[in-house]
């Protein structure tokens, strides 16, 4: 009975404790899986290709628009 009550009292006092530690480790946890989602993230931006670009005639064929070649006096905003 003395030993139930004392075991009881011990859980109440390191009630705060142990939830301070639980948190304290959800957080670390938490902040790696941020971390890592961005490092995916970054990694994607980097390594994707340049999308391509087509234009629809009347007939429904595909034209691939490719950049203007420098020295033409044309508009290039990607190169510009």
């Amino acid at each position: 009975m003395i030993s139930d009550q004392l075991e009881l009292l011990k859980q109440e006092k390191n009630y705060y404790r142990n939830h301070f530690r639980r948190i304290v480790m959800l957080l670390f946890l938490s902040s790696f899986a941020i971390l890592i989602l961005i490092c995916v993230v970054l990694f994607k931006f980097f390594t994707l290709p340049p999308p391509y670009y087509y234009a629809t005639s009347m007939n429904g064929q595909l034209t691939q628009l490719l950049p203007a070649p420098k020295g033409t006096g044309l508009i290039d905003r990607e190169n510009s």
